[in-house]
């Protein structure tokens, strides 16, 4: 096994090296596929809210863990967003039902965001800081940077979701600091 995963992964390294167009064909459909799903999620995800003025927010809470669940939602959301944006090129913009899926999918990463704020403000009001809590602190911080600036892309007029690679690029900036300063 140990033979033949390392020849098999050599392979592949020669193939990726030598055959890019290989490389980008399998990168365009898997993010051609991966961009199909977010309407089903952004409509999730818009039957959740609205669900929320019916039910409350306590079959939230009862879960126990609304921000974890509350971040992977808005993780994913961000995921098939930049599946389907891509690199932004016009020549290669998706249909119109993907792009009213993204600003829709856009919009709803806000309330996303204040809710896990809020949830995680609740959990470190009642029992205090964690280091479990205090990781959960910095990836909603950076949440709130994605649904912010996704949220001005998806309502901002000219260039079709333009806004999205500043707001990545301070994202990862925003990650690499927190987990520096984490880790320090």
């Amino acid at each position: 096994a140990f033979l033949a995963s390392a020849a098999i992964f050599a392979v592949a390294v020669h193939i990726t090296d030598t055959r890019m167009s290989l490389v980008i064909g399998a990168r365009t459909i898997a993010l051609i596929l991966l961009s199909w799903l977010l309407p089903l999620l952004a409509l999730f995800a818009w039957a959740f809210f609205f669900s929320l003025f019916f039910t409350g927010l306590a079959p939230l809470w009862a879960t126990g863990s609304a921000t974890a669940l509350l971040v992977t939602a808005g993780a994913a959301l961000v995921i098939l967003i930049n599946a389907s944006y891509q690199d932004g090129n016009d020549e290669r913009a998706p249909p119109e039902v993907l792009k009213l899926s993204v600003r829709a999918a856009a919009l709803a990463l806000v309330p996303i965001a204040v809710l896990a704020v809020y949830s995680i403000w609740l959990r470190v009001e009642q029992y205090g800081l964690t280091p479990e809590r205090v990781a959960g602190l910095a990836i909603v911080g950076v949440g709130t940077i994605y649904a912010a600036g996704y949220g001005v892309a998806a309502l901002w007029p000219g260039r079709w979701m333009r806004p999205l690679q500043p707001t990545n690029i301070a994202a990862a900036i925003a990650w690499v600091a927190l987990i520096i300063g984490m880790l320090s």
